[in-house]
């Protein structure tokens, strides 16, 4: 625990504000788009920024809602509530409680490095699915209708012909707010002072105003009466005790609920776990966060949300990321925006009731599509035709089933292939190696092929060495995949900060500008 001179007041404060900046219409449209109220978002990003600050195994991490959870409590909401949005919503609180226990007990038993034994390609085709999913949902709202199919490829098809059906009052008002985030994301000076999200909040509403949503009446546009009021608006409760909500503790021996349970346990713990990890390597301080206590800190949270009606939360890497650029330096900054928001929904209340929901639309089609960057699609497609193939598979099997299935369908695929490469089966689950030192030098020898199921035990040989120089030599002709590889290049980079030397031999892929 920090003493209060060591929390670095001046910075962590200027990056706490620009994290609240950036959080606070994204906490309220993660929400909105989750089917959950959208008190729950705000509430997971106070309790995000206090109890992580306070018992967090990271450093300059920000927890909070995320996008990747979004299909996660939509589904968990659906499948659980059978039409019932409140009800589902109850029980899926009592499932993020069960789910936080679960994430304590991994932190406990030191399996804080699960995520990172996750198929790099399954991840990204999972991520890209999310990302879609996404922006397929909000283009209905960006439009001012709903869907009329209950199933998610139903709406993929059914989307084209729905756009003579669009509200083109809010349309208009969704597309200037879209048209403003992706212009400011570009123009980095004005990104700096005012986040795409917020400006693009800001300007719904505005033009709300200017269109008088508030009251319910038409507007004709093109000879045709267009319906605009209230029900197009953000609903907030004008008191904060009407922000919470109790979990409702009903038929937890159900398939569906065992399920809620899992899927927001692995996908919100693999996620948080693969952020935070990213993050480390944005440190100025080129600290390295402790996995398992960070992964305890995240199923506390998620426990104590569960009983007051807040959204799972995960260590969030856009956050994060503009948490260190605004020069945090420890986890006072993810505290401090967690007081930001909370101050901010005491003192302004009415000005979130008067935000189009079209604007929280805009915000997250943007987020969507970073998700799922076809740009991606492409790198994927260099990498080789076994990589595309489970990214593919991942995305059309989690799209048209859910996460949990997809996920795993990706990655039993990369099992099958790798088995398929290598011959033998029984060699992906052991790591075979030899250590040699030599003073400050130390040789590992690689005897086995490093794959995704058992690379981490290689890390863990490495992560022990003390000397200033390791050699990790690979026997020639052996097979690495994808992700161990990326497991490496990272462990190569956080060598380099460290100031040692990780040098790998008869392994072919640009860890860095040495051929190797």
């Amino acid at each position: 625990m920090y003493s209060f001179k060591d929390w670095d007041f001046q910075n962590n404060l200027i990056a706490g504000f620009t994290v609240f900046l950036i959080a606070l219409p994204l906490s309220i449209g993660i929400s909105v788009a989750s089917g959950a109220p959208p008190t729950a978002g705000l509430l997971s990003a106070i309790i995000g920024g206090f109890v992580a600050s306070l018992i967090s195994g990271s450093y300059v991490t920000i927890s909070g809602p995320a996008a990747g959870l979004i299909v996660v409590v939509l589904e968990c909401i659906n499948s659980l509530g059978q039409g019932d949005a409140l009800r589902g919503f109850q029980l899926t609180l009592a499932a993020t409680i069960i789910a936080g226990v679960l994430q304590i007990l991994m932190g406990v038993l030191r399996l804080g490095t699960i995520g990172l034994a996750v198929p790099i390609n399954a991840l990204h085709g999972m991520m890209a699915s999310i990302g879609v999913t996404i922006i397929t949902k909000q283009l209905y709202v960006l439009g001012g209708i709903k869907p009329q199919s209950k199933n998610l490829m139903g709406q993929i098809i059914e989307l084209p012909s729905r756009i003579l059906d669009d509200n083109y009052v809010i349309l208009g008002i969704g597309l200037l707010c879209l048209a403003l985030v992706i212009v400011i994301n570009q123009i980095q000076a004005i990104k700096k002072i005012i986040p795409p999200a917020l400006f693009a909040v800001i300007a719904g509403y505005a033009l709300s105003l200017v269109a008088d949503i508030e009251h319910s009446h038409f507007v004709n546009i093109f000879n045709h009466d267009y319906h605009v009021g209230p029900e197009f608006l953000l609903s907030i409760p004008s008191n904060f005790s009407g922000y919470f909500n109790a979990p409702l503790f009903e038929n937890l021996g159900s398939s569906h609920f065992i399920q809620a349970v899992i899927t927001i346990a692995l996908v919100a713990s693999i996620e948080s776990l693969l952020s935070t990890y990213a993050v480390d390597k944005l440190d100025p301080l080129k600290r390295t966060s402790d996995l398992n206590k960070d992964l305890i800190s995240k199923g506390a949270s998620n426990v104590l949300l569960g009983f007051i009606g807040g959204l799972p939360i995960i260590s969030e890497i856009v956050r994060s990321t503009a948490n260190v650029s605004s020069g945090a330096t420890n986890r006072f900054s993810n505290l401090l925006h967690g007081f930001f928001i909370l101050v901010f929904i005491l003192l302004f209340p009415q000005f979130l009731s008067k935000i189009p929901l079209t604007a929280f639309a805009a915000v997250l089609i943007f987020v969507g599509y970073r998700l799922a960057n076809p740009l991606q699609l492409l790198a994927i497609y260099r990498s080789g035709q076994k990589q595309i193939f489970v990214f593919l598979v991942t995305v059309l099997t989690t799209l048209s089933t859910d996460l949990l299935v997809g996920i795993f369908t990706g990655t039993a695929l990369e099992l099958l292939l790798n088995a398929w490469q290598v011959k033998k089966p029984m060699c992906l689950f052991k790591m075979r190696t030899n250590t040699k030192e030599s003073g400050e030098h130390t040789i590992i020898s690689v005897k086995t092929p490093c794959v995704f199921t058992n690379m981490l035990a290689l890390k863990k040989v490495i992560d022990n060495c003390t000397s200033r120089m390791v050699s990790v030599e690979f026997t020639p002709g052996l097979f690495v995949d994808t992700t161990s590889k990326e497991l490496l290049s990272n462990l190569e980079k956080k060598a380099l900060d460290a100031k040692k030397v990780l040098v790998f031999k008869n392994i072919q892929f640009p860890l860095s500008n040495d051929s190797h």
